[in-house]
């Protein structure tokens, strides 16, 4: 009488397809996932970009508008800014902002982000989408079944330690946002040391057919009595709040 052990059980046939079925599952969930964050992190570029642009031509054009134009921008001048600015913004959010905000990430490229930030993949994801198209011919093959599944179960065992946020590069909408930051703190310093102040030219530029005046050195505000009409020989008391005049520099009526 001879005794040994029994060799366990194959699995059940169930049961495999359900550890396949999984495995599909947290490869589409990620893969899901990935293009989210692609779609976002571009649109959040893409703004970002859209705002150091606008915000820089607004610079300039106030510069041209206190510093080159003597007396300011004309309206013809001011409508030929605006145009401009106009034609730039539609076709951006056109070019740029409309197609990701309608057509979906394709999934080889979301596979494409995730290997680039997981150079150990070395192309298994891309390859399992590519192969997927022609899964009904690997039914048929008992041996091409098993190197598929094969691969299946290897890239989603790599999948499972990346996550979407990790895999999606951000240093563009960072390097956007860093530019922004500093376009706004230029700004800053533009209406805190100039005389003149650019949001003025900024509305000018922006709203052309507004009754702006041109920014000048020097304000003047709060002229009382205003539109008054007085005898020869009365007395008119006349005040003003005049910012801007240099050291010594009086203001005449």
């Amino acid at each position: 009488m001879s005794s040994g052990t029994v060799p366990p059980p194959p699995p059940a046939a169930g049961s495999s397809s359900r550890r396949i079925a999984d495995y599909e599952k947290l490869i589409e969930q990620r893969l899901e996932q990935t293009r989210r964050q692609v779609k976002w992190v571009d649109l959040a570029a893409a703004f970002a970009a859209l705002g150091v642009g606008v915000l820089a031509y607004l610079l300039v054009a106030a510069v041209i508008d206190q510093w080159i134009v003597s007396d300011g921008l004309g309206y013809v001048g001011r409508l030929v800014l605006w145009g401009v600015l106009l034609v730039g913004v539609v076709w951006f959010l056109a070019v740029r902002v409309l197609p990701l905000a309608l057509y979906p990430i394709n999934p080889v490229f979301a596979a494409y982000t995730i290997e680039q930030s997981r150079p150990s993949f070395k192309n298994s994801l891309i390859n399992l989408l590519l192969l997927r198209r022609q899964k009904r011919d690997f039914e048929r093959d008992e041996l091409a079944r098993g190197m598929y599944e094969g691969l299946e179960v290897r890239t989603a065992a790599d999948l499972a330690q990346v996550t979407p946020e990790s895999a999606v590069d951000r240093s563009r909408v960072i390097r956007l946002g860093y530019a922004l930051v500093i376009l706004v703190a230029v700004c800053c310093l533009y209406l805190i040391l100039s005389p003149k102040n650019p949001l003025t030219s900024f509305r000018r530029v922006v709203w052309p057919w507004a009754d702006v005046s041109a920014p000048t050195r020097v304000e003047i505000r709060n002229v009382q009595p205003g539109d008054v009409a007085a005898y020869q020989g009365d007395t008119l008391v006349v005040s003003a709040e005049v910012r801007g005049l240099a050291e010594g520099e009086a203001a005449m009526l």
